[in-house]
């Protein structure tokens, strides 16, 4: 009987060796494409952040672009509204400076203390003048005493006056001289900065002393042996209406 050929061991091996061959290639190129998959998801990290970062520039210099153009916007309107504001006031103050010169009113700005009297004529800043500055001066009061005597009295009552017509006189003067443009320019100027005129009380010594002697009679009665001293609580009740103090309350003074 013949035994069977068999298949030569060599084949196997090359076999095997084929076998490797192919799994280290395979290995290799999953290393190769994982390396690569790697390296591709890197640089498409980088790319993202490129493109996060110009886009966020983008934004940015969108951002100082609104904002600039938003500033400018802001500050030309701002500018408008301001050259408008002046361009306005110049243009009525202008006009109220016209009409003070066409109708012989008082340039505005002028005022008596705190009472405005511009634009008025002589006479309407008289009574403004007389009705809100003189006569609530003129109502201020002081109190006279002597132990149970006690008499209020007003500065009128003492012989107080304010000359409003002189100082309404001086007020209608300030600006006017020279030609209508120097006029106009000072009446501009005026309105700017103000101009407050002072009228000062004066004092009618005789008719306060009279008011004086009337009170002494009536305390005088009853103080035995005494005599009011006049003179000396006129020269006090004087100083104090010249510098404008009030509702002070004076003991007369007695003689002995």
């Amino acid at each position: 009987m013949r035994s069977k050929n068999k298949e030569p061991k060599h084949s196997s091996t090359k076999e095997t060796i084929d076998k490797k061959m192919i799994n280290d290639k395979i290995k290799n190129t999953e290393e190769k494409l994982k390396n690569n998959l790697g390296n591709l998801k890197e640089t498409a990290k980088k790319a993202s952040s490129t493109l996060e970062n110009k886009s966020k520039s983008i934004n940015l210099n969108k951002d100082y672009i609104l904002w600039g153009i938003g500033t400018a916007f802001f500050l030309v309107t701002a500018i408008w509204s301001i050259s408008f504001a002046i361009s306005s006031k110049t243009d009525t103050a202008i006009n109220r400076a016209y009409e003070a010169l066409d109708n012989n009113l008082i340039f505005n700005g002028v005022f008596i203390e705190e009472v405005n009297i511009g634009c008025l004529t002589k006479e309407q800043a008289i009574k403004r003048a007389t009705n809100d500055y003189a006569k609530p001066r003129l109502q201020k009061t002081f109190t006279i005493s002597s132990g149970s005597y006690s008499k209020d009295v007003t500065y009128e009552d003492l012989g107080g006056s304010y000359d409003v017509a002189k100082t309404v006189n001086e007020a209608y003067k300030l600006g006017r001289g020279g030609s209508k443009t120097k006029q106009l320019d000072a009446a501009q100027n005026l309105e700017d900065r103000k101009e407050y005129l002072v009228s000062s009380i004066s004092i009618d010594d005789s008719k306060l002393k009279s008011i004086l002697n009337e009170i002494a009679k009536e305390v005088e009665g009853n103080v035995i042996d005494g005599k009011v001293n006049v003179d000396a609580l006129m020269s006090s009740i004087k100083n104090d209406m010249l510098i404008g103090q009030s509702d002070i309350v004076y003991d007369i003074p007695i003689q002995y």
